[in-house]
């Protein structure tokens, strides 16, 4: 019987994502591609640090490129005036399963940018982005942001659809990746997966 074990968890270890701090909540292998978006939502709850309703405004994206992490983005919450930049990509996860859109036959799928950024309220953070692209033009596309001081629950936490022109607009795109798209041999760093016990289907 042990002997079973030990094999079954030799076979599993290929697909293991590697170290990832807090909850795995479906995340995979790191994929080889990145994700780009930019567009305003109005907040939906539920929230921590903010209020829904507020406008928020975003550009971001993420993956990998030359075996590194890469990516970028600038964050602004409306309501209370958080203005959030990164500094720096510590990780780049799929969460969930990749589709197709059928009138582009690009990818569509969530994926989940990880880092450390400055901010004008909480000083440097780190925060955990949630992109979700779901087809052309965009109107069923999310986004969320997490921002952590400390382990455990976030001090700031926001998401939205850019979908109906009342509660939000822009668009996220799922990019092939190509030969520069490489692993890189640091494990992806995350903090704690705030997104799973929330509503972002």
């Amino acid at each position: 019987m042990k002997r079973m074990t030990a094999l079954l968890i030799a076979a599993l270890l290929p697909f293991a994502a590697g170290p990832v701090s807090g909850h795995v909540g479906g995340e995979q292998p790191i994929p080889l591609d990145f994700i780009t978006g930019g567009g305003w939502f109005i907040i939906q709850p539920p929230t921590a640090g903010t209020s829904p309703g507020n406008r928020a405004n975003f550009g971001w994206h993420g993956g990998v490129k030359n075996g590194d992490w890469w990516g970028n983005g600038n964050y602004i919450d409306h309501g209370t005036g958080l203005h959030v930049r990164s500094t720096e990509v510590t990780g780049y996860v799929r969460i969930g399963t990749d589709g197709t859109d059928p009138q582009t036959g690009q990818p569509t799928g969530t994926r989940d940018v990880c880092g450390i950024a400055t901010t004008n309220q909480f000083g440097t953070v780190r925060y955990r982005v949630r992109m979700k692209d779901n087809g052309e033009p965009g109107r069923q596309d999310k986004f969320g942001i997490s921002l952590f001081v400390d382990a455990g629950q976030p001090v700031y936490f926001a998401w939205g659809s850019l979908g109906d022109p009342t509660d939000g607009g822009g668009n996220i795109q799922l990019h092939k990746g190509n030969n520069s798209n490489t692993a890189p041999e640091t494990p992806a760093d995350c903090p704690d997966d705030y997104f799973t016990p929330h509503a972002f289907s």
